[in-house]
C-alpha cells in the first residue's frame, strides 16, 4: 500500500488531506512541523510528502532542501494559502516537485495523486 507524508502545522489541514487519502486507499504518516516531519521520513520512507510552507521552526523550503538531502527522487508538493508568483518560483527551486493552493478540492488532490502515480 502506497504511503504519504502529510507535514502541517494545522491540525484541520492534517485531518483533511488524511482523510483524502483514505478515500483512496492509501496509508498517511502525520507531522506536525518540519523537524517531526525530517525525522518521520527517516523512520519510515512515504511515496509522496505534502508540506506546508508556514510552519514553526523549520518552514516547508528548508525542509524540502533537508528532505532532498535524504532523497532526491521522493515527490514532494507544497501545499499553501501563500503561493504567489515569487513563492512559486521559490518552491520549485528548493526542490519541490509542484504545489497546490488551499483550499484545494478532491479533485486537484486526486489529480496529485494520479500525477505521481500514488492511485
Amino acid at each position: 500500500m502506497k504511503k504519504v507524508l502529510i507535514i502541517d502545522d494545522e491540525e484541520d489541514i492534517r485531518t483533511i488531506i488524511s482523510e483524502f487519502c483514505k478515500i483512496f486507499g492509501i496509508d498517511t504518516i502525520i507531522a506536525e512541523n518540519g523537524k517531526e516531519g525530517i525525522e518521520k521520513y527517516k523512520q519510515e520512507k512515504s511515496d509522496l510528502i505534502f508540506t506546508d510552507i508556514k510552519m514553526p521552526d523549520m518552514d516547508g523550503f528548508q525542509l524540502v532542501k533537508k528532505i532532498r538531502e535524504l532523497d532526491r527522487n521522493v515527490p514532494i508538493v507544497v501545499c499553501s494559502g501563500f503561493i504567489d508568483e515569487i513563492n512559486k518560483k521559490k518552491i520549485l527551486d528548493c526542490g519541490a516537485n509542484s504545489y497546490i493552493e488551499k483550499p484545494f478540492k478532491l479533485q486537484d488532490f486526486k489529480d496529485i495523486l494520479q500525477q505521481y502515480s500514488i492511485i
